[in-house]
């Protein structure tokens, strides 16, 4: 998984791109990451990850916050 400022700014907030890479022998369904930066949590849902696959989201957090962000795969099924 990677995370990286997006590329665009956000007015009021601070936009962070979510790579979720799926390396395992099957695809992912009903991904929920979780991302922290500071004492702000957001969660993304992604309805599918495929097997050797990539997906993507943008999670948008206060415009003060400041610190390194931490992401980590919540949960997710297999179809």
């Amino acid at each position: 998984m990677t995370i990286a400022d997006a590329s665009e700014p956000t007015s009021g907030g601070r936009p962070l791109d979510i790579t979720v890479s799926n390396v395992g022998g099957t695809s992912a369904e009903n991904v929920v990451v979780e991302i922290k930066v500071g004492d702000v949590t957001r969660e993304v849902d992604l309805d599918l990850v495929a097997k050797g696959d990539k997906e993507s989201a943008t999670v948008v957090f206060p415009a003060d916050i400041s610190g390194p962000a931490h992401a980590e795969v919540l949960s997710y099924t297999t179809p």
